[in-house]
């Protein structure tokens, strides 16, 4: 949790500072009062912000503090706040600052380790997180931490080649070094291993107690239930942290061991009114039970708490729900305006003034009225908007939705996409209408505004195939291919098309080709490899094309051409027998139906 700056202490600075200032008649003085002054102006007005839930805006006045204090409590408390609300490139400035005031000080390397992870330096990152090891009074602990955040945000061949590069700056017969192989050990599915690993970590530091932790719930999920639970019940006992107790509690839940988990979890509410994280895992417990008296009397009282305020109205109003109090549920989600629920919870009034209460103006109104009051959510409530109006068919008042937004942010990328998105969905609501000029319509609309967009040529020259203008659509796809030449999927369009429709299979097989070099394994690449070379007559090549694609990817398309193919190849026998499998699968199926008649005539 952030610690608040002190004003007082400020204050006083600031005022003794004028003194001195008042005392001493020289140049430099008018550019030191602008500092002070400048400095004092931001922390009161990140103050005010922070105290508002401005929170953006007030980190962006202690960025300015930092930046022109030499106080490193600042530099630390406004680091600290960046990171909490990952604002990671101002962050790093700040950390970068902290740095310069304070370049021993080992917390420093763990922020700039942090952001630069995350802002993709990884390389950067690790070499902070090394120095960090360096200066660390606790080595295994670190070690321990930095693990566990890179494996959070590499992928498995980077934290293994990481984690084996930071084991070489600790002792390898320590406890951290041992939590690194087992870490490694269970990625790799070797839980016996990862065992054995812990058990050295106990012996080696028998009170560390969260290493004992993930050891118990690694051996849970090992199928060692009872030796998992004999560990987390030892320290149930023997540790007065209503923490470590409830960890113990969790997993007699997760076992469906219910009543001892009630019972338990009664007993520490009574013997830690204050801890109320316990109160929560109660409540969520009763809900999980469908014991909804008893899961909304521990919600109701944690709703007064600001820490589970949110939490709580979003499970409040579940519950609403589940019982069909449709405008109690309306009332709880609508108080949920910040954290992980805000977005869901927002969405569900308006799915159910919409659905329910058949109400769309309604709806619409409500996500408008929380974007304005929420900027933050402002997208978010813009993309339900338009999903709602794409529903009902409103696609005028949904484009208008999205160029009012744009309006007002022209250079957003996000509102572009969406934009973007609209004009697709559109066009293919219109093709799936079988409304063909509509749908070009709406695609060259789209290409006037982002005539750059590939996505928008690539389903414009799929609409012109779909409409049966075969040329049109050839030529839609070679505009793509002079300016996307190596792009795979347009060299399989253009090939597929040419093969399939307009019988030049020589050329089609040099863009199929080409596209299976890129994707070797792409299901539709290959059933046009198959088909292309069944086209040119050489059947028996074509055939284990033909049957990979299916084997990847089994849809009716792909199996007629895996039929045909084993019937021209003499296997009728497997042809009959996919044949009459995919007919059940999809017996509507047209094409399936012309081969069926064609190869029993």
């Amino acid at each position: 949790m952030v610690k608040y700056i002190d004003m007082n202490k400020f204050t006083k600075v600031t005022l003794l500072i004028s003194i001195y200032l008042i005392a001493c008649s020289c140049s430099m003085v008018p550019k030191k009062i602008n500092q002070r002054v400048n400095l004092d102006t931001y922390l009161l007005r990140a103050e005010i912000a922070r105290e508002e839930q401005r929170y953006y805006e007030s980190a962006e006045y202690y960025l300015n503090a930092t930046l022109i204090s030499d106080d490193p409590e600042i530099a630390a408390y406004t680091t600290e706040l960046l990171r909490e609300l990952n604002l990671y490139e101002m962050g790093l400035s700040s950390a970068q600052k902290w740095q310069l005031l304070t370049p021993n000080d080992p917390q420093v390397y763990q922020y700039l380790g942090f952001f630069k992870l995350f802002l993709g330096e990884k390389d950067r990152a690790i070499e902070d997180f090394i120095k960090l090891i360096e200066r660390a009074e606790k080595v295994d602990e670190t070690y321990v931490m930095i693990i566990d955040l890179l494996i959070s945000e590499l992928t498995e061949d980077e934290w293994i080649s990481q984690i084996n590069l930071l084991g070489q700056k600790i002792n390898p017969a320590s406890a951290g070094y041992y939590y690194g192989l087992a870490r490694l050990a269970i990625q790799n599915s070797q839980l016996d291993l990862a065992d054995e690993y812990f058990e050295k970590i106990s012996a080696l530091k028998p009170e560390w107690v969260e290493i004992k932790l993930l050891h118990a719930k690694t051996l849970f999920y090992n199928q060692q239930e009872e030796k998992a639970l004999s560990i987390t019940e030892s320290l149930y006992f023997q540790y007065y942290d209503p923490e470590i107790k409830l960890e113990h509690i969790k997993l007699l839940i997760t076992a469906l061991k219910n009543e001892e988990a009630d019972s338990l979890l009664s007993q520490i509410i009574s013997e830690y009114p204050n801890f109320h994280e316990a109160r929560r895992t109660l409540a969520l417990f009763k809900l999980s039970l469908e014991d909804y008296d008893a899961s909304r009397e521990s919600f109701i009282i944690l709703r007064s708490l600001n820490n589970y305020k949110e939490e709580s109205n979003y499970f409040l109003a579940r519950i609403a729900e589940n019982r069909e109090n449709i405008l109690e549920a309306m009332r709880f989600y609508s108080r949920v305006t910040s954290g992980q629920y805000a977005v869901e919870s927002q969405f569900r009034v308006a799915d159910i003034l919409l659905e329910m209460l058949n109400d769309t103006d309604g709806a619409i109104t409500h996500l408008s009225e929380f974007g304005a009051s929420n900027p933050s959510y402002t997208n978010e409530m813009l993309k339900k908007k338009i999903n709602i109006l794409f529903l009902i068919s409103n696609y005028e008042e949904a484009f208008s939705e999205i160029s009012h937004a744009l309006s007002l942010d022209s250079n957003s990328k996000k509102l572009k996409l969406l934009h973007i998105d609209l004009y697709l969905a559109v066009s293919q609501e219109h093709i799936k209408n079988k409304k063909y000029d509509d749908a070009e319509k709406t695609l060259n609309e789209g290409l006037e505004t982002y005539n750059e967009d590939i996505s928008l040529s690539y389903s414009l020259a799929n609409l012109y195939q779909e409409n049966g203008d075969y040329k049109k659509s050839y030529n839609a796809y070679e505009y793509l291919l002079n300016k996307n030449p190596n792009n795979p999927n347009i060299l399989n369009a253009t090939g597929y098309l040419l093969t399939n429709k307009l019988n030049d299979h020589k050329q089609a097989l040099v863009y199929i080709e080409e596209a299976l070099i890129a994707e070797p394994n792409n299901p539709a690449f290959l059933d046009s490899m198959g088909w292309v070379l069944f086209n040119l007559g050489d059947y028996e090549e074509a055939l284990p094309y033909l049957e990979k694609a299916y084997s990847l990817l089994p849809d009716p398309e792909v199996s007629a051409h895996l039929v045909i193919a084993y019937w021209r190849n003499g296997f009728q026998e497997k042809a009959l027998e996919l044949l009459d499998r995919e007919l059940i699968k999809n017996p509507e199926n047209q094409d399936l139906e012309k081969i069926k008649n064609t190869i029993l005539k």
